[in-house]
């Protein structure tokens, strides 16, 4: 590509863990370098018991759009990335859809409203964890995010797939769940060339 005159430009590096081929969580962890294994072991596992995890989509309007609103405040705090809000409207049509795959989190203290949620897309053996939603009062105290993102990674190994996608962005929290980077490349060329020369001559 190079070669025939497009621009290489770096993007922020993907996340995914690519092998679930462990049997067990011991194998599981065996799989994760030691610093980041003390790490998950220390800020998630110990806290796994706290909370009650529910797959499938959300049943009523109530909490469908409580996930919503999880996702809005992941949404409107995001930094790295700028991306336009989505619409209730394609969550609504992603309830319907089975290729999409929803993890909800509860802390048994406050079984009546989930805490984080992980809306996923499962294809050709990949889980695409692509919307993530927390509620910010429980992120610190129960390390919400990464214990959807561990969740996300078991999810996957249940549902019999072999790799699980976690996207762009807070790769140190991506790599204690056994996730390795990757790097991205985006691909330009210009077609008109006078606006750059101007540019330059300003700059």
């Amino acid at each position: 590509m190079l070669e025939i005159g497009l621009v290489e430009h770096r993007l922020l590096d993907n996340y995914a863990v690519e092998d679930l081929s462990w049997k067990t969580q011991d194998e599981y962890l065996a799989g994760i370098g030691q610093r980041y294994r003390y790490n998950l072991r220390k800020e998630c596992l110990r806290l796994a018991d706290r909370f009650r995890v529910e797959t499938g989509k959300p049943q009523t309007l109530a909490e469908r759009r409580t996930c919503y609103e999880m996702y809005l405040n992941v949404h409107r705090r995001a930094e790295e990335i700028s991306v336009f809000e989505l619409p209730f409207s394609l969550f609504e049509l992603m309830h319907q859809d089975d290729r999409y795959d929803v993890i909800r989190l509860y802390l048994n203290e406050h079984p009546e409203r989930p805490v984080a949620v992980m809306y996923s897309f499962i294809n050709d053996g990949v889980y695409n964890a692509m919307l993530v939603g927390l509620d910010y009062d429980h992120v610190r105290e129960v390390n919400a995010y990464k214990q959807i993102l561990y969740r996300s990674v078991l999810r996957a190994h249940e549902l019999g797939c072999s790799s699980v996608d976690l996207a762009y962005t807070a790769g140190m929290e991506k790599k204690k769940v056994g996730a390795k980077a990757q790097e991205v490349y985006a691909y330009t060329m210009a077609m008109e060339h006078f606006s750059f020369a101007v540019l330059e001559s300003i700059a």
